[in-house]
């Protein structure tokens, strides 16, 4: 995965009568498309090119169906709390186990919920991306290669992973060891190995083993589509610092010092740094705007990974979790661990690159030449320290 990728520079990248803008929206569609698909996104108009053909209904077939999907996944989550109050825990281990689901079902309603609450938000973004115009070239041509190779990685993993854990609670792995084993069932099986708590309000039917099973799945691809979107977002606007920062230094910085026998036009430095300034001033807008949107989902994704991650610590650590002889549960364990901390690694990683391109790019701004100096360089440079 490429991170740390330069801006291609176009001709006439010096003419500031140029405006460039970079199209976030053409280059996450695919992954939009399976976010409505998984009815996360309840968006009509993402088969278009053009952001601005997305529309939303409420009462439209998408719509309906997210709907229907948050109102299961409430009912999981009602179930889960109701077990956790009810389990009557007397150690570490049996609380973790009683909130696990609590969590799980957690994420999954809060993704679809407010991704449909806060879709004109989302509009917006994408709309405050494409109408951001700056004088350098910021396109970003290896952002889609980027989206495709996260989402790819990541909820290949998360699939695998989750199958693996499917195949134990299903026996269906036992069942391959052992092709004669006795009474094989594996909807019965799931049903009292993943839902072992919940099948103390419910008798055991076929339908509901597959209802629990589909709602499982949302729930994970909600949860997983969330923590993508965010990463891919955070990506795309470390480029964006990473792009300006290199206008900075290569046509305004560099160009001063080569010219140092010569004196440059003081106007024209002048216009050099307005015009940096006023780009950097849209960056900050973009910035803040994407952030509205991100806080409550960065804040949810960290806080309910952390715990997770926190639990697979002390399963490892703890040596008494049943099943640990099994090697299948020991691989499925390993790897939601390695999974959970990739997820909360990258994300963390493009972030702090937000923020490190930043102060990086101000300590350049703070080479202006005190001709060029003014007013609204310095409250950029304010909105930066404050902002980044």
């Amino acid at each position: 995965m490429v991170t740390d990728q330069q801006p291609v520079p176009r001709e006439n990248s010096l003419d500031l009568d140029v405006k460039y803008s970079s199209d976030l929206y053409k280059s996450i569609r695919p992954f939009l498309l399976f976010g409505r698909a998984i009815g996360v996104l309840p968006l009509g108009g993402l088969n278009k090119d053009n952001h601005e053909a997305l529309n939303f209904r409420c009462w439209s077939i998408k719509s309906v169906i997210s709907i229907l999907i948050m109102l299961s996944l409430l009912l999981c989550l009602g179930l889960s709390i109701f077990c956790l109050l009810t389990s009557g825990s007397k150690s570490v281990q049996e609380f973790v186990e009683a909130a696990n689901p609590v969590l799980y079902y957690f994420v999954g309603l809060f993704g679809y919920v407010y991704m449909f609450r806060r879709n004109d938000q989302l509009r917006s973004v994408l709309e405050t991306w494409k109408e951001s115009k700056v004088s350098y070239n910021n396109e970003d041509r290896t952002l889609k290669r980027d989206v495709w190779l996260i989402f790819g990685l990541l909820f290949t993993s998360a699939v695998f992973e989750n199958l693996l854990q499917q195949s134990i609670q299903f026996t269906l792995l036992d069942w391959i060891l052992d092709p004669t084993m006795d009474n094989f069932d594996p909807l019965r099986s799931y049903f009292y190995n993943h839902h072992y708590r919940w099948s103390t309000q419910f008798p055991y039917h076929v339908a509901l083993s597959c209802l629990f099973f589909i709602w499982n799945k949302l729930s994970l691809y909600a949860w997983n589509f969330v923590d993508i979107f965010v990463i891919i977002v955070s990506r795309a606007l470390y480029f964006q610092f990473r792009a300006i920062e290199k206008h900075a230094r290569e046509n305004i910085l560099k160009v001063r010092v080569d010219k140092n026998h010569q004196i440059e036009d003081e106007s024209e430095l002048y216009r050099k740094w307005d015009t940096l300034t006023t780009d950097f001033e849209t960056l900050l807008s973009l910035l803040n705007s994407t952030r509205a949107f991100l806080s409550p989902l960065i804040f949810t994704s960290y806080a309910v990974n952390l715990f997770f991650v926190i639990v697979h610590l002390h399963m490892g650590l703890d040596g008494t979790t049943p099943d640990r002889d099994s090697t299948a549960v020991e691989v499925y364990e390993t790897w939601s661990f390695l999974h959970l901390l990739c997820r909360v690694y990258v994300m963390t990683l493009f972030a702090s690159r937000i923020h490190d391109s930043g102060n990086e790019f101000l300590q350049l701004f703070r080479k202006c030449p005190l001709d060029s100096y003014s007013l609204k360089v310095e409250r950029v440079e304010r909105s930066t320290i404050s902002t980044t």
